[in-house]
């Protein structure tokens, strides 16, 4: 039984920070599963390359799009979106669906490099 008194003491903030959490790797989740209509999404955006293979994004155009496309992510702080990404374990998630997020193209700086959602033996159906 969960107490009611540890719950009563989460902050705004972390409550707050938690359902960014989520709804990030529900994101990351959704993508590894090749979700139809993230897929539609993402690719009317323009903000990312998405070939049959992969998933490519840099850190700055995938803010952009959690926040124009997920109300709990709306307000999302950049540096915030980074740590989250940094610290979880997206990788151990979506390799469920043989799936792995991987350095695409290191242009030295976090905000220049780009990023990819890799389908391991398994394409994308155009």
């Amino acid at each position: 039984m969960v107490n009611k008194l540890s719950v009563m003491n989460i902050s705004n903030k972390e409550s707050s920070e938690y359902m960014e959490l989520v709804t990030l790797l529900a994101f990351f989740e959704n993508i590894a599963r090749k979700d139809i209509i993230l897929m539609k999404k993402i690719r009317k955006s323009g903000l990312f390359k998405l070939k049959t293979d992969r998933y490519i994004f840099t850190l700055p155009n995938l803010h952009i799009f959690l926040q124009d496309n997920y109300e709990e992510l709306a307000d999302i702080d950049y540096k915030l979106l980074r740590k989250l990404i940094y610290r979880n374990p997206i990788n151990m998630i979506i390799k469920t669906f043989d799936a792995e997020v991987v350095l695409e193209n290191n242009l030295s700086k976090v905000n220049d490099s780009q990023y990819a959602l890799v389908w391991r033996n398994k394409t994308l159906q155009e």
